[in-house]
């Protein structure tokens, strides 16, 4: 499956929220059950509205498109190397969009200055932060009911 990594467009922003929205559905299911809290605020965080901004606002915002400019993933982080979010459509986990957009975005934030990445991340998506060389930074803390590790790279 070829792809290109570009700068998020707010543009995308609708087709951002969606795949993200489909990703935290399905890909992590296991993290929230289908139900609760955790479930709701984690969606609630994917709106459209709220993806637009974090385009717009200093930081970095990268997405993987294909040749038809269909979005297949997304990741966003501050200036300082917090990842907000890393997701990718179902139908594109295991083709290296993942391992791409964090690939490129470790190279974006050294190149503004930063010192690490930091990611809160849940259960199911701890294994491949830790297969890119994220070591714990801390005890695992409980948010509305998701489990979140936290997790720290340096660049």
């Amino acid at each position: 499956m070829p792809f290109t990594i570009v700068s998020a467009d707010p543009a995308y922003a609708v087709e951002i929220a969606r795949l993200s929205r489909r990703s935290v559905e399905e890909l992590c299911a296991a993290d929230h059950a289908g139900a609760g809290p955790g479930l709701d605020a984690w969606l609630n965080a994917l709106a459209t509205d709220r993806i637009e901004r974090w385009i717009t606002r200093p930081g970095v915002f990268l997405m993987a498109v294909d040749e038809t400019t269909q979005v297949l993933g997304a990741v966003a982080a501050t200036t300082m190397g917090e990842i907000a979010l890393l997701h990718v459509l179902p139908e594109a986990r295991f083709q290296g969009v993942s391992k791409a957009l964090l690939r490129q975005l470790g190279r974006a934030l050294d190149d503004l200055g930063a010192s690490h990445l930091l990611v809160r991340s849940p259960e199911t998506a701890r294994r491949f932060f830790e297969a890119r060389g994220f070591e714990p930074a801390g005890p695992a803390e409980e948010r509305e009911g998701l489990r979140l590790h936290p997790l720290r790279k340096a660049l």
